[in-house]
């Protein structure tokens, strides 16, 4: 066998036991994850073996036609193998270090979204629903990297606050915007709670709720600090898929932006969000039950909207709460 046939079959088992491998690692990482878990769980050890397993299969071929290869790198293999069963055992039993890193993972290639014209497209609405005047003061609830802030600057006379959990996402946005908002690196909630009754004139949630683990505590409290004359705009998926997002892309911009270093990273991080979802630890909502979570914290939804993919199919709802 060739050195390119070696090659091959490694890159074709590899792309074969990706998502097996990664149902697995996500499976793991829950079951480590709930307050009884101990280590002496027999199915958590299967479950652990059956996925070394699996990633270990695409090693099989070059190990097989070892002595076709340097021996440097035949020794380079089995240390990288035995280096990553410990390393991926001590991320599964660490996972609230996992989802914390994940934010910051997701900051250092966040903006890459911007090559996204549905994203452009669903802040621009964002921004429009908020009508923001010169008198107004608005909180970014999970600003992120800033775009939002970014994009409603430009109104002079508004003070601008936005709050995150991610330290790496508010490097970014106060790199974007200087010293015109005020930042706060903070869990949502927590921030929430210290900020006096009816203390600003308008509220946005962008791609934030599915986050957030108590949300009706989270609309309660959003509802507090805005204005009995304000409003919330609120805007997150309901539905999973990617497909309608790149379609309205295509037909708006060009496709060789999809292929941005940065958008393709964070295709793998909501890849992760998207099967972490599956296993509760996030969770996207229906939008029968996100508006019912709303109107029972004593919230009125309108212009309820599907965006994101298209006013058809999106996967997002974009809408205006008021009290």
């Amino acid at each position: 066998m060739t050195d390119w046939m070696i090659a091959l079959g490694f890159a074709v088992a590899w792309v074969v036991t990706f998502k097996p491998a990664w149902r697995l690692l996500i499976r793991l990482v829950v079951a480590a994850s709930q307050p009884d878990f101990r280590l002496t769980n027999g199915r958590f050890w299967l479950d652990f073996a059956l996925y070394r397993l699996i990633i270990f299969v695409p090693y099989v071929i070059p190990l097989v036609f070892a002595s076709r290869l340097p021996n440097l790198l035949v020794q380079l293999i089995w240390a990288w193998i035995g280096l990553s069963i410990i390393v991926s055992f001590g991320r599964i039993v660490g996972v609230k270090q996992l989802v914390s890193g994940l934010w910051q993972v997701y900051g250092l290639v966040y903006d890459g979204l911007l090559n996204l014209y549905p994203y452009r497209h669903l802040l621009e609405l964002t921004r429009d629903r908020l009508e923001l005047s010169s008198a107004n003061r608005l909180l970014d609830v999970g600003c992120g990297t800033g775009n939002l802030l970014q994009l409603v600057e430009p109104t002079e006379g508004a003070e601008l606050v936005g709050v995150d959990s991610s330290s790496v996402m508010l490097s970014r946005a106060r790199r974007k915007l200087g010293g015109r908002a005020e930042l706060v690196n903070s869990e949502l909630i927590e921030f929430l709670g210290l900020q006096p009754d009816a203390s600003y004139d308008r509220v946005a949630l962008v791609n934030v709720a599915y986050a957030v683990p108590n949300r009706e505590e989270l609309w309660r409290q959003c509802l507090r600090v805005v204005k009995p004359t304000g409003r919330i705009v609120m805007t997150t998926s309901i539905a999973p898929g990617s497909k309608v997002i790149v379609q309205e892309h295509l037909r708006h911009d060009r496709w060789w932006r999809l292929l941005h270093p940065k958008l393709l990273m964070v295709g793998l991080v909501d890849l992760l969000i998207s099967e972490l979802s599956r296993s509760a630890v996030f969770e996207f909502p229906p939008q029968k039950q996100l508006i019912g979570e709303i109107q029972r914290a004593g919230g009125r939804c309108s212009q309820i909207e599907r965006c994101y993919g298209g006013r058809e199919q999106g996967v997002n709802i974009i809408c205006t709460i008021t009290r």
